[in-house]
């Protein structure tokens, strides 16, 4: 980037302003997010942005804390139904195929990647793994249709490419990579894919997914070794 491109107005960025946002002063479209080690200029995937910096600021949030181990995820109303609006990060001795994309630290920032068996039992009580129906009739319907749901389910930062959503429902899905069955990392920036409960045969299962390049969404299956994000929905009362 050009020098003027980081012009921040001068705005200082301290411990005591982490979570505040600016524009650059004669590109505007760049903003920066102010975290504990300075200005990180918002727009392409960024590790070095705070899972925060990743949700749409004009959205109020929910919370819901994980009994299991005290984490607070935001979460977001949805037509009927009441989702987490950030990638489940939870993990113990029992729950096997789940891995940190490539450093453990990235967890805090994206969540964890799961294979579908871990998935199908990491959501906290209460909550669970959307199945097939969830993703492709109810939350693609309540956002406006399959043809506009990636555009709007979309963080408005972190897309490489020019990829940004509009994140109109608070959803604020980052594009967290995948892993494959080899432990093999690939794709941040790029995509998301997003496990479902629900088996296409003995050895895959749905996933929901989006693309850098594209306002659609896709609702396919894959492998069930692969590592996927979570996104854990309320159960009904």
């Amino acid at each position: 980037w050009k020098e003027i491109d980081m012009d921040t107005y001068g705005k200082t960025c301290t411990n005591a302003e982490v979570g505040t946002r600016t524009n650059g002063f004669v590109t505007e479209t760049n903003k920066y997010y102010c975290t504990s080690n300075g200005w990180v200029l918002m727009g392409d995937w960024s590790w070095d942005l705070p899972k925060e910096a990743y949700l749409n600021p004009e959205i109020e949030y929910g919370t819901m804390t994980d009994e299991r181990d005290g984490q607070v995820y935001r979460t977001t109303t949805i037509g009927d139904q009441v989702w987490m609006a950030e990638n489940l990060n939870y993990a113990d001795s029992s729950l096997k195929g789940k891995s940190c994309y490539k450093l453990a630290v990235n967890c805090d920032v994206a969540g964890r990647l799961y294979t579908w068996a871990a998935a199908t039992t990491a959501c906290p009580s209460g909550w669970h793994l959307p199945n097939h129906g969830e993703w492709s009739y109810v939350l693609y319907t309540a956002v406006g249709g399959y043809s506009t749901a990636g555009k709007v389910l979309k963080s408005q930062t972190g897309w490489n490419d020019n990829g940004n959503g509009t994140d109109a429902f608070g959803f604020s899905a980052m594009p967290a990579g995948t892993m494959d069955c080899d432990h093999g990392f690939q794709s941040a920036g790029y995509n998301a894919f997003f496990w479902s409960s629900t088996e296409y045969s003995a050895l895959s299962a749905y996933c929901m997914t989006l693309f850098n390049g594209s306002g659609g969404t896709s609702l396919t299956y894959d492998d069930k070794d692969n590592g996927y994000s979570v996104r854990c929905v309320k159960d009904s009362d």
